[in-house]
């Protein structure tokens, strides 16, 4: 009876342990499903994106085709074009284009491509530009310059190597080109608050922002609700061929000489001249500043 009585309890102990082992089993191969299964997911996401953005370079340059030919420089057809880039099916998958829409135009989002020209490229930027931006604080220009700058040299209000080493956990600057507008996160005294605007979780609730090192933020934002930060007028990607629609290269109205000015159409030679000679007198503000000068005819050069 003993013997039946051990055997019976040594198959309950096999049966158990052979559970315990098929569980174990089936949960390793429900994991293996889920991480192939995400993989696969992300893998098709990637080329939804890709897809996205091949669309927008296509309508673009067949855009940029059409604006030549008829000499038009802006359209702005792609700007807010749902039809174009709204839930658009691909494969399996579906993608949009969008960016948040603009401060003064509400809440929500906008299908259709954003203009990186129009945009202050950080990489480039003078001190003087960059203070220009609201919230921006001359101790904030300094460190940004440092980071983006090839020396270790700190200058007055900046940051370099010496401080961002001492962080934890440490890490080098850049000095170099920004490879992200994000990228300003890092440097000293930026905050997410000031980059991306107080309520960029759009439907969370607003920021808490700390500055590189951990720094609080302050407490009294720049922005009214519904602002948002540096990121909608910065980039790091711009790039402006510098010829009108036609084609035609462009002029520097603060640099050119007569020649250069009478050789742009509608431009005649006493006007280049006139152009040159006011401004010997006057710093040409903007373009509306050429209404200021009148073109004067000389009679010493026959056929000018």
């Amino acid at each position: 009876m003993r013997t039946r009585a051990s055997i019976l309890v040594g198959l309950l102990w096999a049966l158990a342990i052979l559970s315990v082992i098929v569980i174990g089993v089936l949960h390793t191969a429900r994991l293996d499903l889920v991480v192939v299964k995400n993989y696969g997911d992300l893998i098709q996401a990637h080329y939804l994106a890709l897809a996205g953005l091949e669309k927008a370079k296509a309508l673009l340059y067949q855009d940029a085709v059409s604006r030549r030919e008829n000499h038009l420089n802006h359209t702005g057809d792609l700007y807010d074009a749902p039809l174009q880039f709204r839930d658009v099916p691909f494969g399996r998958g579906q993608f949009r284009v969008f960016r948040p829409a603009a401060p003064a135009t509400g809440s929500g989002l906008v299908y259709g491509i954003s203009d990186e020209e129009c945009r202050l490229n950080v990489n480039y930027a003078s001190a003087d530009e960059l203070g220009k931006i609201y919230g921006m604080t001359p101790d904030l220009v300094a460190a940004i310059l440092d980071w983006r700058d090839p020396d270790n040299e700190v200058s007055p209000g900046g940051a370099e190597a010496d401080y961002y080493l001492g962080l934890q956990p440490p890490y080098l600057p850049r000095n170099g080109p920004l490879q992200t507008v994000s990228e300003l996160l890092m440097v000293r005294g930026v905050t997410p608050v000031l980059l991306f605007g107080p309520y960029a979780g759009w439907n969370g609730p607003p920021l808490v922002a700390r500055a590189a090192g951990g720094a609080p933020a302050p407490a009294d934002s720049p922005y009214r609700p519904g602002e948002s930060g540096w990121a909608r007028i910065l980039t790091v990607d711009s790039i402006v061929e510098n010829v009108n629609a036609g084609g035609e290269d462009r002029v520097n109205i603060q640099s050119a000489d007569e020649n250069s000015l009478s050789a742009v159409r509608g431009i005649s030679r006493e006007l280049a001249r006139a152009i040159v000679a006011y401004r010997a007198q006057h710093r040409l503000e903007s373009l509306a500043d050429l209404l200021d000068v009148t073109p004067v005819q000389n009679p010493g050069r026959p056929g000018a």
